[in-house]
């Protein structure tokens, strides 16, 4: 007699976290929105963490799916970094022409005026670039410790600029 051999059957059932086809597609599509990665993972179901170890997975290039993945978000959100840029550095070099429409409904009935204006340079955009790509030259000292201060010698040099300010301020009579 033959002996039956009981074959455990996997469940088919993928776990919440699998790496699938639809989940990739759903990142992939958030992140071309514009989307951070922690809204790209919400909508595909998974974690921020789980998708740092796909990524992680794809260091390996014979992990051939997770390589793709990996380079494939690397090569969206370094797109989307570069459009950015290319605005910022357009809109501080300025000179792109915009037109405007202008509807009026007055007595003599509806006007249409059409605007062309060139834009000037913008100082804001090009502050905003420098601050942040050449941060040792241009960006701002949030906290310098080469500048800290002791807490009891900004509180004598609060006290001294106080009494120098009622010191210059007559007292008159008392009314």
């Amino acid at each position: 007699m033959v002996k039956k051999r009981i074959i455990k059957r996997r469940d088919k059932r993928r776990s919440p976290i699998s790496f699938t086809r639809r989940k990739r597609f759903i990142i992939y599509e958030a992140l071309r929105a514009g989307l951070p990665l922690t809204r790209a993972a919400g909508l595909a179901g998974v974690t921020v963490s789980c998708i740092k170890k796909w990524k992680d997975k794809g260091k390996d290039k014979k992990r051939r799916i997770h390589y793709d993945f990996r380079n494939r978000v690397k090569a969206i959100q370094a797109s989307l970094e570069r459009e950015s840029l290319q605005i910022i550095r357009e809109t501080a070099k300025g000179g792109n022409r915009i037109s405007e429409t202008k509807i009026t409904i007055g007595p003599k009935g509806k006007e249409v005026t059409k605007i062309k204006k060139t834009l000037h340079p913008n100082w804001q955009a090009a502050a905003w670039f420098l601050e942040r790509r050449y941060k040792d030259d241009y960006g701002r000292e949030i906290f310098d410790k080469r500048k800290e201060k002791d807490t009891d010698e900004l509180a004598f040099e609060i006290k001294k600029a106080a009494d120098a300010l009622f010191a210059s301020v007559p007292m008159g009579k008392d009314k």
